[in-house]
């Protein structure tokens, strides 16, 4: 079975390759949001780095390891929870849900490649917990106002997942959708960024296309089925894949090379069940975006569908050899 190269089964060197590629995708990511919001976002992301480099740092030298900085998943752990925050997020979320993935969800499993639950989702899951109120604001795009430390004066809209959970009636185009003119996460707004970002890092062999397609292909299949949005079937589909993170899931914590499968077919397999518990949080789940949550309860099933995948091609390939 062709296997996806992934980090986990490179040499070290490549480790850092992939961490650069991804954190290019954030730099891409954060830089619209500068242009749209001013200079708010990037203290938001810089911070949400400072704060699991800071907290690696801390843990590898009570527990006298070797610093392991140099790899930079701390550093991506960090960027890919600051561009899961609101522009206008407490800067204390930020810091608390870095320190969390680090302490709690990397660090007591053996750290990078060991962990077993994706740290940026359960960072940013903690926070949505703790401070969903925090979570939930966000800047009204057409204001127009460019933000920095003080945001008293920002007006705050839903996003467009939080006005499909409560049944309300969301106006967004999808040109709305394609350029970020909607409220919502730093790194989550703007599809053609994130359709950017995927194409790069699919360049740079980082992502499972077949993955991706089996999650998208899901999801879109749900939201056919149970639509959410008034007025026509392609309108509901559009709100609904590129609102909130589901794209973003698709293109990062889908790909995540240590709490995903590694082989083609396991990751189809993965994605498939992603996307659907994705949809079934979004319909029935407390939160307006159950994405961080379906992630970190399929992470622990990563090695078993990983082997059964791997069992049933070996299945097929021997029975299709007998009968030759």
């Amino acid at each position: 079975m062709e296997s996806i190269i992934t980090p986990s089964l490179r040499a070290g060197r490549s480790v850092i390759s992939y961490s650069f590629d991804v954190l290019i995708a954030v730099a891409a990511l954060t830089v619209f949001s500068y242009v749209q919001y001013g200079l708010r976002p990037v203290l938001v992301v810089l911070i949400a780095i400072a704060s699991a480099v800071i907290s690696e740092t801390v843990c590898c030298l009570l527990c006298r390891r070797r610093i392991t900085l140099g790899d930079g998943t701390a550093f991506v752990t960090g960027g890919l929870i600051g561009v899961l925050m609101s522009p206008i997020v407490p800067i204390y979320v930020p810091i608390i849900a870095s320190a969390f993935a680090i302490v709690i969800a990397k660090m007591p499993f053996g750290g990078s490649g060991r962990n077993i639950f994706n740290p940026a989702a359960a960072g940013v899951a903690l926070v949505t917990v703790c401070f969903e109120r925090s979570m939930s604001a966000f800047p009204n795009p057409s204001q127009n106002v460019r933000l920095w430390w003080d945001t008293s004066e920002v007006l705050y809209q839903n996003s467009v997942a939080a006005t499909l959970k409560s049944g309300g009636t969301s106006f967004e185009t999808f040109t709305d959708l394609l350029f970020g003119s909607t409220p919502g996460a730093i790194g989550t707004t703007t599809v053609l960024v994130l359709v950017a970002c995927l194409l790069y890092l699919r360049f740079r062999r980082t992502v499972s296309t077949a993955g991706f397609i089996a999650y998208m292909l899901t999801c879109t299949a749900l939201a056919l089925l149970f639509p959410r949005a008034e007025g026509d079937y392609w309108r509901s589909v559009m709100l609904e894949l590129f609102s909130g993170t589901l794209l973003f899931t698709g293109v990062f914590f889908l790909n995540d090379p240590t709490t995903t499968p590694h082989h083609t077919g396991g990751r189809v397999a993965f994605g498939i069940l992603l996307g659907g518990m994705v949809m079934l949080l979004r319909h029935f789940g407390q939160y307006a975006d159950g994405a961080c949550f379906a992630v970190l309860l399929l992470n622990p099933l990563a090695p078993i569908i990983d082997r059964w995948t791997w069992q049933l091609h070996r299945f097929v390939e021997m029975r299709w050899i007998r009968r030759e």
